[in-house]
């Protein structure tokens, strides 16, 4: 990062974010479609997704326009629970976890190695606490509605992470490590809960497609119902056509403002999901 995108850095979040500057500057921001009936921070979505680039990671806009998609419809739905990720780095994809999250009703919990770097046996990231609280921060004044673990997502325990509707899975990249924190998510969502795991279309990542085979292959409680972005979606097989259903809804294409998007059924694992990605 050159030295004028450092004084950029700093300058966003401790100016442009927290000050609301950015309602002035419509020029600057193509504000995202959010549905009326929404009830998430419009104005922090916006900064959120203008700035976003300026935290270290590798969590795209379209991957977090998924994710608000799918926040929507469970809100709509009426579909209540806590969020989770597995593999917090910097925050980049946290802060939209935390933005769909009612802190009021809700909780999100954040784990990650951090310090703990002799548990990092496939070298998947190093995130910093730090700077992780510190991005949390500059979105939010308040943030004890998020809960942040140290540690390997293996000693997770099942008080900590009961009870979720979203849960995001970027942790390690291991066969073991992605067989184990799909458990984790799997024993942790409510009925109508999502998993998302990062990496499962990365030919760099052949132990993340494994890992997901041979959980699937062995325990049935979950179905894929989408792979968008980099990421595969899972949810309880009761709910799979459901999900399915509303990703093919045309408003999803106001949310996903990429103009070549393109949406395709197919089948895997003998399942109908959609496929969404640029044409």
């Amino acid at each position: 990062m050159s030295y004028l995108e450092k004084v950029y850095k700093i300058f966003f979040y401790t100016v442009f974010v927290r000050s609301g500057i950015a309602k002035s500057l419509p020029a600057l921001i193509k504000c995202q479609y959010l549905n009326s009936s929404h009830k998430i921070n419009n104005n922090k979505v916006n900064h959120y997704l203008f700035g976003m680039n300026f935290i270290e990671g590798w969590f795209t806009k379209e991957a977090a326009q998924i994710f608000l998609w799918i926040d929507y419809i469970q809100k709509k739905e009426g579909i209540v629970g806590n969020l989770f990720e597995i593999g917090a780095h910097h925050g980049r994809s946290s802060i939209m976890l935390a933005l769909m999250t009612d802190p009021i009703k809700e909780s999100l919990g954040l784990c990650d190695l951090f310090s703990k770097q002799e548990c990092n046996i496939s070298d998947s990231g190093k995130g910093d606490k730090k700077i992780l609280l510190n991005n949390l921060s500059s979105y939010f004044d308040v943030i004890n509605f998020i809960e942040v673990y140290e540690k390997p997502s293996k000693e997770l325990t099942t008080q900590e992470c009961k009870n979720r509707r979203f849960f995001h899975i970027d942790g390690g990249h291991s066969v073991d490590e992605t067989y184990s924190d799909l458990v984790v998510a799997a024993d942790s969502i409510v009925e109508g809960g999502v998993i998302a795991i990062d990496d499962f279309c990365n030919i760099f990542y052949p132990e993340v497609i494994e890992g997901v085979y041979k959980f699937l292959n062995n325990r049935k409680s979950l179905a894929p119902f989408a792979l968008a972005f980099n990421k595969l979606f899972l949810c309880n097989p009761k709910k799979q056509s459901w999900y399915l259903e509303r990703l093919c809804l045309p408003e999803l294409k106001k949310y996903v403002t990429k103009g070549s998007l393109v949406s395709y059924e197919k089948q895997f694992l003998g399942y109908k999901v959609q496929v969404v990605g640029v044409g």
